[in-house]
C-alpha cells in the first residue's frame, strides 16, 4: 500500500515521507472483490460460516 519514511530537510526540520505504490488502488479493488467472492463461496458450503456474514 503505501511505505513512511522519516526524513530530514536542509533546514534541520523532521518530516515524514508517505510512498504510495503506483496503481495500489486498482490492486487492492481486485483483492476486496475477489475475497467477497470467495465468502460466498464459504458460505454456501458451510452452514456454520453462513451466521458469520462474511460478505
Amino acid at each position: 500500500m503505501a511505505q513512511v519514511y522519516r526524513a530530514t530537510l536542509k533546514d534541520g526540520t523532521n518530516v515524514v515521507l508517505k510512498v504510495r505504490r503506483p496503481g495500489i488502488d486498482e490492486v487492492m479493488r481486485v483483492d476486496l472483490a475477489l475475497m467477497r467472492d470467495i465468502a460466498k463461496i464459504l458460505t454456501m458450503y458451510n452452514d456454520a460460516l453462513e451466521n458469520l456474514n462474511l460478505s
